[in-house]
């Protein structure tokens, strides 16, 4: 399990929070340090705004529609291979002139260990969708919600604007390993015809369990590319 207690510090990745396993040396925990919002095989957002409008003299009104997107919590795999290739380059003993070159270090990088978790994603103001993330993988999460007529307004507003308050936040909750430690003395006497002796004895006792932490990721939308993914019906 990652333990919590042992962070490792990334040269070029300070955004980076990597932990040691509680028992596998060479096992390490990238966590996240982002969300966003997922992007398809072409490239696009996952992300569509449906937007019912009646058209009048100043142009279209939104009197409702429909938001449908896609959340991930994960980290790019290009940047695990150079997060990876940083940790082993760390790791591996400098090479000593007149002798043969140091074993390579190979690590092992791996995700937490998801326990459960909620998304809270507000595109604008007043305008919240909530889920349960997949808890493995890129941790995607498909929210889809109904708008009103003052929702579907905001969004008409904003979206050409780049949804520039909008905020997506994961709150997760990862299984991590805690060790707890406990030291005392016990004294024994013994009484043996007469005469007596007595001895004492320093006890520490070390044990590693399993617990819970929770931990909160934010995100931002994309800055461009919103654009396109608007639809407009008029009634």
């Amino acid at each position: 399990m990652l333990d919590p207690s042992r962070r490792l510090e990334v040269p070029g990745f300070p955004q980076a929070s990597v932990y040691r396993d509680h028992q596998q040396a060479q096992t390490y925990y990238v966590v996240p340090w982002s969300a966003g919002i997922a992007i398809d095989a072409n490239g696009r957002p996952e992300c569509r705004l449906l937007l019912f409008v009646k058209r009048g003299p100043a142009g279209s009104i939104a009197t409702g529609g429909q938001l449908s997107l896609t959340a991930t919590l994960s980290i790019a795999a290009g940047d695990l291979a150079r997060i990876k290739q940083s940790i082993e380059s760390s790791l591996t003993p400098a090479a000593v002139a007149g002798e043969p070159p140091p074993r390579p270090v190979v690590v092992q990088l791996a995700t937490p260990d998801w326990a459960g978790g909620r998304v809270n994603i507000t595109p604008v103001p007043g305008v919240t969708l909530s889920g349960q993330p997949s808890l493995g993988g890129e941790n995607r999460c498909a929210l889809m919600a109904s708008l009103t007529a003052d929702g579907a307004r905001a969004l008409q507003d904003q979206w050409h604007r780049g949804l520039p308050d909008a905020h997506i936040a994961y709150d997760m909750v990862m299984r991590v390993a805690t060790s707890q430690s406990a030291s005392g003395s016990v004294r024994q006497e013994t009484v043996t015809a007469g005469a007596s002796r007595s001895a004492a004895f320093d006890i520490d006792v070390h044990g590693t369990f399993a617990d819970a932490q929770p931990i909160t990721v934010t995100g931002r939308f994309p800055a461009s590319g919103l654009d396109s993914l608007v639809t407009e019906i008029t009634l």
